[in-house]
């Protein structure tokens, strides 16, 4: 059944990431709350989900919908489409966007979320450095005059303490809070220190070779471990803006 009365100037926004799904819905005036869940990839509970959320009972005019799935997206779409029975806009990686231009040769093969993030910083704050501390680490930059430069990908904090109890018979380590820098002085804090120190070290030395090269990036900190990891960070940092969802929102906005 589709939800029937449609407001004409609201637009439903879609973040669909590896593990979460977030979403707002937006007017040319301001936006809702972000909702979250982790999806598990249960699409029919995650649309009903969606639907109890509607402000006032009505449907959005349109949906757009960022995904880093795959062979997912057909699905998800389709459901969404005939629960809101309006057209759904699954937007991709532009060569081109609001002048901000992209570095792959293959844009299709950037991540939707990271072309978003570093897109909407760039339109907010010109040179950018976009540091998505998730199950994955990304790092992003973005240079005054608009021109996406490339970032990094490497595991992420949970991500690489699972590495290491994988390929070790000795080294058990339960997940829990990082918390020094220091050495640690039993097997757990040895880990998660050493990990810690492994990608606090990564992170300040990518910001300090970038700031030799593009002046004056504003650093933006999003994701799971953002802020944990901002207190090791000698660098003012922004944190925990949605970015991603702010980019789709500009896009969504400039289509409709």
């Amino acid at each position: 059944m589709q939800v029937k009365s449609v407001c004409a100037k609201t637009i439903l926004l879609i973040d669909v990431g590896n593990t979460k799904i977030k979403w707002c819905y937006s007017t040319h005036e301001n936006s809702s709350e972000t909702h979250s869940l982790l999806h598990k990839k249960s699409w029919l509970n995650v649309v009903e989900a969606i639907v109890s959320t509607v402000p006032s009972n009505e449907a959005p005019s349109a949906l757009f919908v960022a995904s880093v799935l795959a062979d997912e997206n057909a699905t998800l779409l389709a459901l969404l489409e005939d629960r809101f029975g309006v057209p759904v806009h699954h937007y991709v990686p532009q060569k081109e966007e609001f002048g901000f231009k992209g570095c792959y040769a293959d844009q299709l093969k950037l991540g939707v979320d990271r072309w978003l993030a570093i897109l909407e910083a760039w339109c907010v704050s010109g040179a950018s450095i976009v540091i998505d501390c998730g199950s994955a680490i990304t790092v992003d930059v973005a240079s005054e005059d608009g021109r996406h430069l490339g970032g990094y990908i490497v595991p992420g904090v949970e991500m690489q303490i699972k590495a290491l109890y994988a390929g070790t018979s000795q080294v058990k380590v339960e997940r829990g809070d990082l918390s020094s820098l220091e050495l640690g002085e039993d097997t757990v804090s040895a880990v998660r220190n050493g990990v810690l120190r492994m990608v606090v070290a990564f992170l300040a030395g990518t910001i300090v070779d970038v700031k030799n090269k593009v002046p004056s990036p504003t650093i933006y900190l999003i994701g799971g471990d953002a802020e944990m990891l901002s207190r090791y960070l000698p660098f003012e940092v922004v944190l925990g803006r949605p970015l991603v969802l702010d980019g789709l929102m500009r896009v969504a906005h400039k289509n409709t």
